[in-house]
């Protein structure tokens, strides 16, 4: 096995060993309360989301190297991809890695009114929007961020040749 091999096992080696001594820290009513919180708010649905993104990228990248891709191979990557991401979700793996990240922001008493208002009236309207609040927000940020990227830039190059940090703008040795 080669060194870097090792290297990589080491560390992922590591990284499960310090994730399941955090995850047997956390007491079983907040291991339960943080279960029903993913549930209500879907969060235990991110391999989904996942799977979908992977899905949309692969198909684009596969079009763009292989224009003639038939059709149906875009559907065998969606296929295969769901298949292998619905049998890892069923491991229930990435609700048990994402448990010490909410132990590691949220009390007990924070996750329970989590819960108590994401099972209002409020709370359920906001798990509904906020997919496409989430999306539309990310288009006008988008939009904000293409809108300051000359003015920006204008500026940033007036800044660098002010301070002669660009080697076009440094003046010539005499």
């Amino acid at each position: 096995m080669s060194l870097l091999r090792q290297l990589i096992c080491i560390l992922l080696l590591g990284a499960c060993g310090h994730a399941v001594a955090q995850e047997a820290k956390i007491p079983d009513d907040k291991q339960a309360a943080i279960i029903k919180l993913m549930e209500i708010t879907g969060s235990d649905q991110m391999g989904m989301m996942f799977a979908d993104m992977f899905i949309n990228q692969s198909a684009k990248a596969m079009q763009l190297a292989y224009p003639d891709i038939p059709a149906r191979a875009i559907d065998v990557i969606a296929d295969e991809v769901n298949k292998v991401v619905g049998e890892e979700l069923q491991t229930g793996e990435l609700q048990r890695s994402l448990m010490p990240i909410y132990h590691r922001h949220f009390t007990l008493e924070e996750i329970n009114a989590l819960i108590a208002f994401y099972e209002s009236p409020v709370g359920q309207k906001s798990i509904r929007v906020m997919p496409q609040l989430t999306q539309e927000s990310t288009l006008v940020g988008q939009s904000w961020a293409q809108a300051l990227s000359g003015k920006l830039q204008l500026r940033l190059s007036q800044r660098f040749q002010q301070e002669g940090l660009l080697p076009s703008a440094q003046k010539p040795a005499q």
